[in-house]
């Protein structure tokens, strides 16, 4: 029995089903890249607002300068 001819889809001697697993790679390589793209976009639009918050309240804790106002009292007293 003679061997029979290569097709024309052969790839160098790869078989289909290598050829079929590098096809699948290449095509979910690069929607997770994607994927990984907008998850970071996500999370930052999610966090800003809860980081605004948190530097809100710590501006708040911070110990203030006296203003006038505390000035004038401290002298009413």
């Amino acid at each position: 029995m003679e061997k029979a001819e290569r097709d024309s889809d052969d790839f160098s001697g790869i078989g289909r089903t290598a050829v079929a697993v590098l096809i699948v790679a290449a095509a979910l390589r690069h929607p997770l890249r994607l994927l990984k793209g907008v998850c970071r976009r996500a999370a930052r639009v999610v966090l800003a607002p809860v980081v605004y918050v948190a530097v809100r309240l710590w501006s708040l804790r911070k110990d203030r300068r006296p203003t006038f106002e505390d000035h004038l009292r401290r002298h009413e007293d």
